[in-house]
Formats: structure tokens, sequence, C-alpha cells
């Protein structure tokens, strides 16, 4: 299987005697899934609507500017309804997933977010015939951007910096195919907590 590398802004990030257990990316295939159907059946509904005003205007000789008016109804429709799923696609093109023995950290385009992996994901959502598995992980520890890290430890509040964005939105490794490599490393991260705790 494909192994991606390690991230330049990645490699900067990680702490002195932070070791990479497992580096993989989302399957970008998997662009659609089961809570997108009510946002897509909206954003369908939504565009016919737009459609058809648009329609009766321009049937009705409405002028120039209420031809216009429902335009960008029609785009914000069709973007409801499949616009986010090709944004969805092209962002896990652009996206690494890094689990080291201590974080697990998301990089989007040179973006990096990292919460703590030692306690393990709080949520593990594998797909009916086992080919993807989702991983959810606490909370913020560390937020990245063009300008260098931002630290928080502790609570998981974020910092601040120039250029820095503050929230706490959980790290997900989404819809990874390596299935194997990620389950075992995430054990192994659980193993090394537990034989430190052990001595």
């Amino acid at each position: 299987m494909f192994r991606p590398e390690l991230p330049p802004a990645a490699a900067m990030a990680l702490l002195p005697h932070e070791h990479v257990y497992w580096i993989g990316r989302p399957d970008p295939r998997v662009w659609f899934r089961a809570s997108d159907v009510p946002a897509v059946l909206f954003g369908l509904f939504f565009t016919a609507f737009a459609v058809v005003w648009e329609a009766m205007v321009i049937s009705m000789g409405g002028s120039m500017l209420f031809q216009i008016w429902g335009i960008p109804f029609i785009l914000v429709g069709l973007y409801t309804a499949f616009g986010r799923l090709a944004h969805r696609s092209w962002q896990r093109r652009s996206t690494t997933y890094v689990l080291t023995d201590h974080r697990a950290l998301s990089v989007i385009r040179g973006k990096i977010r990292a919460y703590s992996a030692t306690e393990g994901p709080r949520e593990i959502t594998t797909r009916g015939n086992g080919s993807h598995v989702t991983l959810q992980y606490g909370e913020v520890i560390q937020v990245v951007d063009d300008d260098g890290p931002v630290f928080t430890w502790g609570t998981g509040r974020t910092g601040s910096s120039s250029g820095a964005r503050r929230g706490l939105v959980g790290v997900v490794f989404e819809e990874v195919a390596d299935v194997t490599g990620l389950m075992d490393a995430s054990r192994r991260v659980a193993t090394r907590k537990r034989s430190i705790q052990d001595t």
C-alpha cells in the first residue's frame, strides 16, 4: 500500500523524542456517506425550486435583474447537493494523518491540528465490509499554521498567534483504507502508555 511521506509541517512540529508510528491519508474515493442524504435531498429540492422560479421569470419576460437574481440560488442548491461532496474529495487528496507515540496529527495543506493520542481514540467506526476505519481523537493540544506552532497544554484551549485559527475541532482520521496499519499503530500507542505506567 502507498505510504505518504511525512509532511514538512508535521516534521517541524514533532516534539523532542516523539516517534512516528503511522502515516496515512483518507480515501478520496469515499466521497459519500449516509449522513449526507438529508443535505443532498434538500439541495436537490432547493435547486429545483430555483430553476422553476428562474424559468417562470424568463418565460414571463421578467427584467434582467430578476433573471440574474435566481442564478445564485441555483448555484447554492447545486453546491449543497453536489459541491460539498466534490470539495470533500478534493480536500482529502491534500490531507495527511500522522500518529505518533504521543499525538494524532491532521495535516491539511500545511495546517496542522494535533491531539493527545495516549488515551486512544474516543470513537472507532468501521465500514460494514471492514474496508475503511474512522478514528476520532480527543481535545486540542496544538494548532500550527504558517507562522509556526501554537502550543496549548492542558484543557484543550487553543492559543493564538499571527494567523492562528482558534476553536475546538476534534481530530478525526476519516475513512482510512489502511485499517490494519492504523489500528496496529493505535494499539502500539496504548501498549507504550501501559508499559510506562508499569515502570
